[in-house]
This record gives C-alpha cells, structure tokens and sequence, in this order.
C-alpha cells in the first residue's frame, strides 16, 4: 500500500496485488484505514492460498501439471477443461442410460397406437445402437465414436441414413428432457442415396399375373394393386366394407393408410370387372393362408424376375399417369405427393401402353383358359 495524490492533488491511497493471471492489478481508496484493511485481508488469502498449495498431494500437483501440459496445445486451461466436463457430464449424471431412454420410447409409441411395423424398426434400429453404447449415458458418446459407429461396413447407405434418422430421434427426445446438450448426429455428413428406378409390371408380365392369380387364390390382391394402387400393407387392413363397387369407389381411412392420412381411390372399369370375379362382399380383403407363398408362386409363374413389394402398385401410378397425364389426380387417388409421381413415374410408358394395360378386362385375359378357379379367394 502506498499513498499517491490525484491531479485535484487529494490524498489517495493505492493497494498493489501484483501480478495475476499476467497482469498487474491495484485498487484504490480514499483514507489510508480502509486501505490498510483490504491489504491485511488480501495477504491473508495468500497465505491462505499458499498454505492450501504446500498441503497438496505430490501426485496430485503432477497430474495437474500433465494435464495443462495436454491442454496446452489446444489453447484450453485446466479450469476451462473442468468446466466443460462438469456441463457436460456431471451435469448429465442422473439421466437414464441410452437403454432405458430407448425402451421408454418404444413403450411410448406403443400405447400412442404406433403400427407394429413402426414399433419393430425402432427395436431393430435402437437394438443396435444398443449393443454398442446401451450402458453409456447419452452425452458421454463423443463425435468420434458415433462417427465411427455409423461408418458400419455391414450397411448400405440407405440403411445407414435409416439408422441416423432414429438415433437423431433418440437425441431429440432426450434433448427435450434435458439428458444431454446436443444432437451430435447433426454433425455428420448424411450419405448420398441415389433413387433407384421403380419397378413395373410390362402389360405382358401383368396379364399373366391376373391370369394365374385366381388359381392361387390371391386375384384380389393382384388387381387391386395393379387397377388401384393400394399399398400391400394397406390390402392387409382393408375390410370388403371399404370397397364399394355401387359408388365405384374404394376407402382407404387414415387408420389404414400408410401415410394416415384418408382417401378415396375409384375404381376404374376395368378393375369393377376383376372386382365382381372376387366374388366378396364382407371380411378382410386379403384372408388366405400362406399368403406369401402363394404371392411367391404367382410371380414365378409369371415369368417375373425384377421384383419388389410395390411392383403392383408403382404400375398402377406409371399406368394411370400415361392415361391421363394429370400428375395431381395420380397422387391424390395413390396416396403420393405429385413431386413423387413427377420423378418416378412420368414418362415410363406411352399412352398407348396405357391403353393396352387399362384393356385387360377378364374377358380378354381369361379367355379360352382353363383349370382357373377364379373364385377362390
């Protein structure tokens, strides 16, 4: 402490605390009491400070030091680094582990009425995630491990992308309940997917498969996807109460539609007449044993060889599209957006294509046919 006179020349008295954290500090006063005081209580907490130090474990003071020494080349102090781990983990000490975060969204979507499908992804997807990290707290797993998680060899990029989809939903759940600080799944680069072309029924393919679908007992299923467009896991759903051949039209509620969302798909003249060999008028619409057997069976048998489970219905939208060449009324009575039908279905076949398949009537496919039991649904 040491007095110093303002340009007023007023006594004044200035404490010197030396050098902290680099800098010089002081403080000043106005009486020379106030100034003694705060000195004498300032070299008692260096001393204090200091005694603290000298009591230090050895080991202690060199982890301390090998600390700041790994710290160093990245620009961060010890406290700094102290911090950050207490915001970052102790902060997240009590939330649930990635396990039970996990069965309790499955448990949620259950009881909101989540189709089973849905709910077998989730278990499928968190399932693996899982294996890896289900003991771990969510905001213990750094960038470098989930990076290293999704770079999975055993993927593809779909399911990679399907993958980080879920996972980011598990970091949004628990950001929401305050279990970690951040969705890290945002800071990684998604993986380039490119679209596949669909696949469609020639007209020649589709008539054998309405030629042979009565003998397998699944000829509903056949031209419903073929003349309606309905999903295969929308058939399932479907009661014969939803199909109304007097109005021409057919329900799909939102309850059964993949999208949930409710619509009405007519029914074309040509499906009408495949409709009234089906010969029902109430229960499930699809209600066969061995269903996939026989849907196996079928499309053997009809030669076919590129196959996926939509091949009925994406024919059913590049075929209505050619017809009408009106994307907004595809879209609407199949359920998709109309950018959807602009990338994948416009310009696949001609419109005089589409005339021949809007032609297959029963008259014309089953004609001079025999052994076909097109009744047995």
């Amino acid at each position: 402490m040491y007095p110093i006179k303002t340009p007023s020349g007023q006594p004044h008295y200035r404490v010197d605390l030396g050098y902290i954290n680099g800098d010089r500090k002081t403080k000043g006063f106005k009486n020379k009491s106030d100034a003694d005081l705060y000195a004498k209580q300032k070299f008692l907490e260096r001393q204090n400070q200091g005694i603290k130090v000298f009591g230090i474990p050895e080991e202690i003071k060199l982890e301390a030091q090998r600390c700041i020494d790994r710290l160093k080349p990245h620009g961060v102090t010890l406290t700094q680094a102290v911090d950050y781990y207490m915001q970052n983990a102790i902060r997240y000490e009590d939330a649930p582990t990635i396990k039970e975060i996990t069965d309790q969204i499955i448990r949620e979507k259950g009881k909101s009425g989540r189709r089973n499908a849905t709910i077998k992804e989730l278990q499928y997807r968190y399932g693996d995630f899982c294996q890896k990290f289900g003991d771990r707290k969510l905001a213990s797993i750094t960038l470098d491990e989930l990076t290293e998680y999704f770079e999975s060899p055993a993927w593809g990029a779909t399911s990679r992308d399907h993958f980080m989809t879920k996972v980011s939903m598990l970091y949004h759940y628990a950001l929401k309940r305050e279990w970690c600080g951040e969705n890290l799944v945002k800071k990684l680069d998604r993986p380039s997917i490119e679209e596949s072309e669909v696949v469609i029924c020639k007209i020649e393919q589709a008539a054998k498969i309405l030629e042979h679908s009565g003998k397998h007992g699944i000829m509903v299923w056949a031209v419903l996807g073929l003349f309606a467009g309905i999903r295969p896991e929308e058939m399932n759903r479907l009661d014969w109460s939803d199909v109304n051949l007097a109005a021409k039209s057919i329900r799909v509620p939102g309850r059964k539609a993949k999208t949930r969302t409710s619509r009405i798909v007519e029914i074309e003249d040509t499906l009408a007449d495949w409709l009234v060999l089906c010969g029902k008028t109430s229960g499930p619409v699809i209600d066969v044993p061995n269903f996939n057997n026989r849907r196996k069976k079928l499309i053997t048998e009809a030669g076919i060889e590129q196959w996926t489970q939509d091949s009925l219905r994406h024919s059913y939208a590049t075929y209505h599209l050619a017809k009408y060449q009106n994307e907004a009324k595809t879209a609407l009575l199949s359920g998709n957006s109309v950018d959807v039908l602009y990338r994948h279905y416009r310009l696949l076949v001609s419109k005089e294509e589409a005339e021949r398949f809007w032609a297959l009537r029963p008259f014309e496919v089953l004609k001079d046919k025999t052994g076909v039991d097109i009744n047995r649904q």
